[in-house]
């Protein structure tokens, strides 16, 4: 008779929960030391937030899309490496430059003036300063919107060109973030470190750099963890929600910030209070894509289209054109924060309508009805509750190191949040993989 009752945990080495940058180059590390690794992936595909997704027969980006300054960052090795092709694509949405790159409107529709974007740029350049000033030394609770208020009157800024800056810096909080300007610690742009040189898309997907990473690698996809038992005698049992139970000497997990808010996994025993606390401290941003493929080119050739204007829960302000990237005639918006957030709330045929009511806005009658369309959802994503971590007010300086800190000899972390200097981004994933595995293969 076949026995009743669980089956046996699998056992192995050294398990990694998550497949994507952090979990998959850590996992390397270990494989190339000699470790037998197993990772164990919710999702059906390898990446995580790294989505390349098959479309009209073009390959575009649901979730990261830039190597952000290409010089000495490690994921311009990786590119390398896997033989993936970049093309430059050097505009911010907080660019307020007047060059060639980007075409600035009003809310009126109008393209804006050159005296005009030439006082905003200085306006936004000025207040940045005295921010950059502030957030040195500011207190822990203290927002970006609360620094606003300070610099703003001291700079001699009011009425409509004070508008401006705060909306200029509310979208950088939702585009760098993912988080609105009161939600964001000031203190917050103090921190991290930029790497130079050209930002760079790929015309056939960031996931490519993934599945290099995780060529050869022992993957099981669709294993979604539930628990993780680290107080037992015998190594860390992780329990499956459809897989069973796995077993093995340490653990090394990257889940994401927002998963872990959630209380989605839950720990025997419960991880330590400093932990807890940075989980409970630090934001999870949100931050979406709305892929829209027309007929035709009808904007400008320009790579960024940029309306200035739009109020603090405006959306659709801020169109890329990958027209030069992709071939095909493809505008993307991208929404962060609250704008994410209320979009989130709706279904595609609204987010479309409003979409196309924000270009008509810009074209009039020449923008006709889009062909296909792709919106994304980081929020709802159970797999990710969110696209990437941000410093929230009242965050503490250390919250970063905490998150990152091994459990005794047995639970390891790694992932954006866990890096102090380069979170929220792919590169701060990528690093913080390979930091995770040294400090287990230094453990013995």
């Amino acid at each position: 008779m076949p026995r009743s009752g669980p089956r046996p945990a699998e056992t192995t080495d050294t398990l990694v929960i998550g497949a994507g940058a952090a979990g998959l180059s850590a996992a390397r590390e270990l494989r190339r030391a000699g470790r037998a690794v197993t990772v164990l992936e919710a999702r059906t595909r390898t990446g995580g937030r790294l989505w390349t997704q098959e479309w009209q027969g073009l390959r575009i980006d649901l979730g990261a899309s830039w190597i952000h300054g290409v010089s000495g960052n490690p994921v311009t090795a990786l590119a390398a490496e896997a033989g993936a092709a970049t093309v430059v694509y050097d505009v911010g949405t907080l660019d307020y430059a007047t060059g060639e790159g980007t075409v600035v409107y009003t809310a009126a529709g109008h393209r804006a003036a050159g005296d005009e974007a030439r006082r905003l740029q200085d306006d936004v350049r000025r207040a940045g300063r005295a921010l950059y000033a502030l957030a040195g030394k500011a207190p822990a609770d203290r927002s970006l919107a609360d620094g606003l208020e300070e610099v703003l009157p001291a700079l001699g800024l009011a009425g409509a060109r004070a508008a401006a800056v705060r909306e200029a810096f509310g979208r950088m909080a939702e585009d760098d973030w993912g988080a609105g300007a009161d939600e964001l610690a000031l203190a917050a742009l103090a921190l991290g470190e930029d790497h130079e040189g050209a930002e760079v898309v790929f015309p056939r997907g960031y996931g490519q750099l993934t599945d290099h990473l995780a060529e050869g690698l022992d993957v099981r996809l669709g294993h979604v963890v539930t628990h993780v038992d680290h107080g037992g005698a015998d190594g860390v049992v992780v329990r499956t929600r459809d897989h069973g139970a796995f077993r093995a000497r340490r653990v090394l997990l990257t889940l994401p910030l927002g998963v872990l808010k959630a209380g989605d996994v839950t720990f025997a025993p419960a991880l330590p209070e400093a932990k807890q606390q940075a989980v409970r401290r630090l934001g999870m941003g949100t931050y979406d894509k709305v892929y829209l493929r027309f007929p035709h080119v009808f904007w400008d050739d320009a790579d960024l289209i940029r309306r200035q204007g739009g109020g603090a829960q405006g959306a659709f302000a801020n169109w890329f054109n990958l027209h030069r990237v992709l071939g095909a005639p493809v505008l993307v918006a991208l929404a962060g924060g609250p704008v994410a957030r209320r979009l989130e709330a709706h279904g595609d045929a609204a987010v479309v309508r409003e979409a196309l009511a924000a270009l008509r806005g810009l074209y009039g009658a020449a923008v006709p009805e889009p062909v296909a369309h792709r919106v994304t959802r980081w929020a709802a994503d159970p797999y990710a509750r969110g696209a990437y971590s941000f410093p929230a007010a009242g965050f503490r300086p250390g919250d970063h190191e905490a998150l990152a800190a091994p459990v005794g000899d047995r639970l390891y972390f790694a992932g954006e949040a866990t890096s102090a200097e380069h979170s929220s981004t792919v590169h701060g994933a990528l690093l913080s993989g390979l930091r995770a595995a040294r400090h287990l293969l230094g453990a013995g």
